[in-house]
């Protein structure tokens, strides 16, 4: 039995004994016979041959969590565990000499304290005899493990001299007669900067490299944070390397406005759950080249929009730089100003699949235009499963409610969207 879906009208075909069909939601509840239900905001489709019930949900959010499987700013990875070994340290970031923690292929990570005159060096190796760097316990290193030089084996001079002594011994550059590491001698080597010792009263700091832009200059002279700079500080929210307004990072770096677009590609119901979704709206905004964080418009159990976006203050502007809400309570106060029908390439997106009576590009959602949870139930089994239990789409050339939730039910084997969101 098919029903015909016409905007403005209900059609309800019911075959069993008793059906009580519930709110505006579309939701329907029997005692005998079982109920397949398409709808629409505008209209309702529905065949009875079995027992079933529809009620709708909410949820509540949570804080990020470094660990919980889900990348949020300031985190640039995330895989959901405390492994250092697999490219997302537990930290979640990607492993890196100095960042304090020992990732493979790294033997030691003294974090700011790594030096070439250290334990473990700047290259996050242990400093050991013959590598070049005068370490701990070494009054020399000339790079060899040779006897007969200028260094012995043991990276001792030879003949009984030592680093420390207060006598100028061949090999030695200085000897001030202590250990102290903050002073114009260090280990017999006059004090330089990006020897990875502060010296006390000519230099601010020494990070053990000569680079500026990391916090410590090539002069070993602190850096404050600078908008402008190209470097993400923990006070910014986008540093395009620019202090020009206008290009989408505001001279104060902030940004200016939000991207959002529909995909290109379309998809059945199996998205590989929420985080899934997450990743196709992060695939095809690298695939143009955007940066940023991205996150697809979609609920199931405690993940929503409303629980998880960033409220933004600034407009969202589709790909060709119309703007479809001025801010966030714009978004979602039941309307836009233009429909979310532009993809990340700046194509009108105008083919549909002709589904619940809708000739419109569909989107999966299961989301209320307020970015609150639909449903706890049609969404595909979670947007896991292709053969489940129906689901919610939104209509991507509208501006009204329905721009987010159109019509319920169907299959999940249907091809639809995502709408996908700059965070």
């Amino acid at each position: 039995m098919r029903g015909v879906i016409e905007r403005g009208a209900a059609l309800l075909l019911l075959v069993g004994c008793f059906v009580d069909v519930g709110g505006e939601d579309g939701s329907v509840s029997g005692s005998a016979g079982t109920t397949t239900t398409m709808t629409t905001t505008a209209s309702t489709s529905t065949t009875t041959t079995g027992p079933t019930s529809t009620s709708t949900g909410e949820s509540t959010g949570v804080d990020p969590t470094c660990g919980d499987g889900e990348v949020q700013a300031p985190e640039t990875c995330d895989d959901g565990n405390d492994d250092e070994d697999d490219g997302c340290t537990s930290a979640c970031q990607p492993p890196s000499c100095g960042d304090g923690i020992v990732s493979a292929p790294e033997l030691c990570d003294e974090g700011a304290a790594n030096s070439n005159r250290g334990a473990c060096t700047s290259s996050c190796a242990p400093a050991v005899c013959g590598d070049g760097f005068i370490g701990p316990g070494e009054a020399c290193d000339d790079g060899n493990t040779r006897d007969g030089d200028a260094c012995t084996s043991q990276c001792a001079l030879p003949g009984g001299e030592s680093c420390g002594d207060g006598i100028l011994d061949p090999g030695e550059v200085c000897d001030d007669g202590n250990a102290d590491l903050s002073d114009a001698c260090v280990a017999c080597v006059d004090a330089a900067c990006g020897d990875g010792h502060v010296h006390l009263g000519a230099e601010e700091c020494d990070d053990g490299n000569l680079m500026s832009g990391d916090g410590c200059s090539d002069q070993c002279a602190g850096e404050s944070p600078t908008c402008g700079d190209g470097k993400l500080d923990p006070f910014e929210e986008c540093d395009d390397g620019n202090a020009e307004a206008g290009d989408g990072c505001s001279t104060g770096c902030f940004k200016e406005f939000r991207r959002v677009f529909l995909t290109s590609t379309s998809y059945a119901g199996e998205l590989g759950g929420v985080e899934g979704a997450h990743a196709k709206c992060t695939t095809a905004a690298a695939s143009v080249a955007l940066s940023g964080s991205f996150r697809a418009w979609i609920s199931f159990g405690d993940a929503s929009p409303a629980n998880d976006f960033v409220k933004s203050s600034v407009p969202y502007r589709r790909m060709d730089g119309v703007v479809v809400a001025n801010n966030w309570a714009d978004l979602t106060d039941g309307s836009l100003l233009a429909p979310i029908n532009v993809n990340e390439v700046g194509e009108v997106a105008t083919a549909g699949v002709n589904y619940c009576g809708i000739d419109d590009p569909l989107v999966w959602s299961n989301t209320t235009a307020a970015g609150t949870i639909l449903q706890p139930t049609g969404n595909c089994g979670g947007f896991t499963a292709i053969n489940a239990d129906g689901g919610n789409w939104g209509d991507a050339a509208l501006i009204d409610g329905q721009w987010s939730h159109t019509c319920s039910g169907g299959m999940c084997s249907t091809l639809a969207g995502v709408y996908c969101f700059e965070q």
